[in-house]
């Protein structure tokens, strides 16, 4: 019995053992991982600046949120030094500070977000932290530049699809900014169109020239966007030429220098 019991000890010292070496392990890794935990210089300051959203109507419906350092030297605000790996808390800080001067009318909300931002482990506590803030009454978009989905390959347009998925199931919208009329851009993103909600354009990306050939038309794009119902925006309008090409296509959601500058929020948006 005494030898039994010896036994049975061995075993749950053993098991013990690796028990610890795993939750080790997992705090270890856990530490590594870059994202919403991680902390900044919070010595440099960082405010949302906004750039107004309008519908067809010409009415503001909503706010792009860019981020924005404040820098000592030049007395200027501009792009943060690290965009790719910036902390999701300060994104919430900052979201908490402009939430106060957002008017009922705002419905939609954009915050670009990176792929590594999007894909981290912690993005649907940020989803559901950033919902809160805002609101139930308003709409919160991520926003995924085009260009850094192009480089993943098949595994981690896969893997990043998965979490795409996961986040819209608290209700978020996911939103694809800067395509282009090209054939690339199309095959790239079409594994991912299925759990996209916007389709964003550059609106100087569809102007055609002699030596400027399209692949793809933002009607081309529009019958697309309308099989999978994608909603589609056309950013970066600068004249009353891309604004009148908007119009005449009927998309729904514009913006661009055309309408307003992205501005510093002074007082209620």
């Amino acid at each position: 019995m005494t030898e039994l019991a010896w036994e049975l000890f061995k075993i749950w010292l053993l098991l013990t053992l690796l028990a610890l070496s795993c939750c080790g392990v997992g705090w270890w890794y856990y530490r590594q991982r870059q994202g919403i935990d991680i902390g900044d210089d919070h010595n440099v300051q960082y405010r949302y600046h906004v750039q107004a959203i309008y519908d067809q109507a010409q009415t503001m419906v909503g706010y792009e949120l860019l981020l924005r350092s404040f820098d000592q030297s030049s007395q200027r605000w501009q792009l943060p030094q690290r965009v790719a790996t910036f902390p999701l808390t300060q994104m919430v800080a900052q979201l908490q500070r402009l939430q106060a001067c957002l008017k009922p009318t705002v419905k939609i909300i954009a915050l670009n977000l990176t792929v590594a931002q999007v894909a981290d482990f912690r993005a649907l506590q940020f989803v559901q932290w950033s919902q809160s803030i805002i609101g139930p009454q308003r709409q919160l978009v991520l926003e995924i530049d085009a260009v850094a989905i192009h480089v993943l390959t098949p595994w981690q347009k896969w893997r990043f699809k998965r979490q795409l998925q996961r986040l819209k199931m608290s209700g978020v919208a996911i939103s694809i900014e800067d395509i282009d009329a090209t054939k690339r851009t199309y095959q790239s993103l079409r594994p991912l169109l299925t759990e996209v909600d916007y389709l964003k354009f550059a609106a100087g990306a569809f102007k055609k020239s002699a030596d400027h050939w399209l692949d793809l038309t933002l009607g081309d794009w529009q019958r697309h966007a309308k099989r999978l119902g994608v909603t589609l925006v056309l950013a970066k309008v600068q004249d009353g030429t891309q604004d009148t090409l908007a119009q005449r296509l009927q998309i729904p959601y514009r913006q661009g220098y055309w309408y307003s500058a992205p501005q510093a929020p002074l007082g209620t948006l």
